[in-house]
């Protein structure tokens, strides 16, 4: 019985499928005629590809170009001219897209009233596509009103941060003058440059009202949003009209912070590099930002995340001082904190050398950092180590000692020595440092004319230095100067004293600017460097100071071309005496061809004095090159051909230099 049904069932639904073949057979045909009643207007757009002409017009204003030149930025139809497509119909979605994105182009320029229009020639081959442009009058801005809902806190310990930033016209070291601590109502002078009248630009009108709450971030107000923006077109004045409403939420100062991750970085070292006092200054996200910049650039960490640790309805603020916000710091250490490696270094007149490098870079768990050198080659053999220790009492004061077993051997002298120093260097703000210490040297000194003595000195040094350079590796804009001054006593054959003075000074500029994404200009196609430095020794004769006291000038460090301290006084043997003062000049001119490949031609000039002045270029020896320079991510390598301009007898045509790192 059931197999009977079931047959039965399976009979109805084939009957019923098969009417509905039927019917869609029928359809079939209808469409198949339908289809064949519109072949005439299907002939009317052949599918084979259509070559076509585009172009952008722009009717009735003065700064058409720009117009023009936007639209065929965006242009499909330009884009596309070299890839025709299949048929009129084609070619007319195309034409169609561009007059769209060419009225939101108008929209977002300020031309609210603005038309567009479309000229499509498709009898010719190729076709011809025109897209006009009418902008009509451009709209202005208008009113702008800032309303803060709910009405802000404004806390004493704020207000008085901001008067104080006010009337002194201090800054804070990390962070921008806080002249107040909200936006006024009208808030288009302060925030983007704008004005009443300006153009109503929509890219920067919104980049002004993006920049509000970002504002207030860096007055205290470290969770103020934007609730709401209304933006209001007046036809009749042409004008755009701008209203936000924010909730400033609750007013903050910089808190302390909670270190998470570290294992073998003390927490105690990164709480002295803080930049703020927690609980006395008002929030500021740069400052906080660039602290985390900060220890990124320890060296110590694979990462580094600080966000706050609190949020809105934490904080218990009130009218008589705003609450820290404290925040955490989630940081990921650097597998090893140590360095081995070994660079090279060769030219004409010393050959090769070579250096071991052994670094730690957490030695005590604060961010000591210890390095270990052993130069070998011709002129210097030996063993010396460096230590720097950071936030020694301040964040701002760094300790560094140096001491070297050094055996020197040059065409001026041989010597066997001890040499050290030990210096504070403290920084005064974002340019100065100052520098405070001692430092002196002893051994055993052979010159030309004299046998082996025993010599030392030693004496306090002081260095004031202003370093503004963008980049501490290859440098592009900025400057570095140091001043420095070493009163100095000691014993050579007989007992001296003499005062030694030195100016460094570095600058660089770069009158092209890099692509976009390269915001320090680090590749940059063109810098112009240049190097001045000059030394004074008073108190004392030439001959009384011994020779690592005195300066020298030639070679791969001072004036490329010459050999090696051989420019300045001379012996009966023709042999380098070295001077009391002396003046050396660098110019380059760094082309930068590739990001890896740049070439640089160069000239330096530079002599070494008798007398205690120099003589500012009176008598100087000048060379000239041409360098190679290949870029890595730790610093250039260099190779520097050059050859003397003015040479005296047994000067070599040419010199060569290879090394690592610009010359300055």
């Amino acid at each position: 019985m059931l197999v009977r049904i079931f047959f039965i069932v399976l009979a109805l639904c084939c009957g019923i499928m098969m009417q509905g073949c039927g019917l869609l057979a029928d359809q079939a045909t209808q469409s198949g005629k339908k289809a064949s009643a519109e072949a005439p207007e299907e002939n009317a757009w052949p599918t084979e590809p259509v070559p076509y002409t585009a172009a952008v017009r722009v009717d009735g204003q003065k700064r058409g170009g720009d117009l023009r030149e936007r639209m065929e930025k965006l242009s499909e139809l330009l884009r596309l001219k070299n890839e025709p497509p299949d048929g009129l119909l084609g070619l007319e979605r195309r034409a169609r897209s561009d007059a769209a994105t060419a009225l939101q182009l108008l929209h977002a320029q300020g031309y609210y009233d603005g038309e567009v229009s479309l000229d499509m020639q498709t009898e010719t081959r190729p076709a011809k596509v025109i897209l006009r442009l009418t902008p009509g009058s451009r709209y202005v801005l208008g009113e702008t009103r800032v309303a803060y809902s709910p009405a802000p806190l404004i806390p004493e310990n704020i207000r008085n941060a901001s008067r104080a930033a006010t009337y002194s016209g201090i800054s804070a070291l990390w962070g921008s003058p806080v002249r107040q601590p909200l936006p006024p109502p009208d808030f288009s002078p302060t925030i983007a440059r704008l004005h009443k009248n300006d153009p109503a630009v929509a890219d920067t009108i919104l980049a002004a009202v993006e920049r509000l709450p970002e504002n207030l971030h860096r007055r205290g107000y470290p969770f103020a949003a934007i609730t709401a923006t209304r933006y209001l077109l007046d036809r009749e004045k042409r004008t755009l009209d701008v209203e936000v409403d924010i909730d400033p939420g609750p007013p903050a100062t910089l808190g302390d912070i909670r270190v998470v991750g570290n294992e073998q970085v003390s927490a105690d070292y990164l709480h002295r590099l803080l930049p703020w006092v927690p609980g006395e200054d008002p929030w500021n996200q740069i400052r906080m930002e660039r602290f985390g910049e900060q220890l990124r650039e320890l060296g110590l960490f694979r990462s580094v995340e600080i966000k706050p640790a609190e949020n809105a309805a934490s904080l218990k603020s009130t009218g008589d001082s705003a609450a820290p916000l404290p925040m955490e710091i989630h940081v990921k250490e650097t597998p090893a904190f140590r360095t081995v490696g070994a660079e090279a270094h060769y030219d004409t007149a010393t050959g090769l050398g070579v250096n071991a490098h052994w670094e730690h870079r957490n030695a005590f768990g604060n961010g000591e950092k210890i390095t270990v050198d052993a130069p070998y080659s011709y002129d210097k053999k030996g063993l010396q180590t460096e230590l720097v220790k950071p936030a020694v009492g301040s964040r701002h004061t760094t300790l560094r000692g140096r001491l070297a077993a050094l055996d020197e051997t040059t065409d001026a002298y041989d010597k066997e020595a001890l040499d050290g120093f030990l210096r504070l260097e403290h920084r005064v703000n974002r340019a100065w440092w100052i520098g405070l210490g001692v430092g002196g040297e002893g051994g055993k000194l052979a010159e030309n004319a004299r046998d082996a003595a025993l010599y030392s000195y030693f004496g306090p040094n002081l260095t004031l230095r202003r370093d503004t350079r963008n980049l501490r590796v290859s440098p592009t804009a900025g400057s570095n100067i140091a001043l420095k001054g070493s009163p100095y006593t000691g014993y050579y054959h007989t007992p001296f004293t003499a005062y030694a003075q030195e100016l460094d000074a570095m600058f660089y500029y770069a009158p092209f600017k890099a692509d976009d994404e390269d915001p320090r200009n680090a590749k940059a196609p063109l810098v112009l460097a240049a190097r001045l430095r000059a030394g004074s020794l008073m108190g004392t004769s030439l001959q009384q100071a011994p020779s690592p006291l005195r300066y020298f000038a030639g070679g791969a460090s001072s004036v490329r071309g010459y050999k090696y301290q051989t420019l300045g006084p001379k012996d009966a043997g023709g042999e380098p005496l070295g001077g009391r003062s002396y003046n050396v000049v660098n110019l380059e001119t760094r082309f930068r061809v590739t990001d890896e490949i740049g070439f640089v031609p160069f000239l330096d000039g530079g002599m070494a004095y008798r007398d205690a002045l120099p003589g500012w270029f009176s008598d100087m020896r000048w060379g000239a090159g041409l360098g190679l320079r290949y870029y890595t991510p730790i610093g250039p390598l260099r190779l520097d051909v050059a050859t003397p301009l003015n040479p005296e007898d047994g000067d070599p045509p040419l010199q060569f230099y290879v090394s690592i790192g610009q010359s300055f």
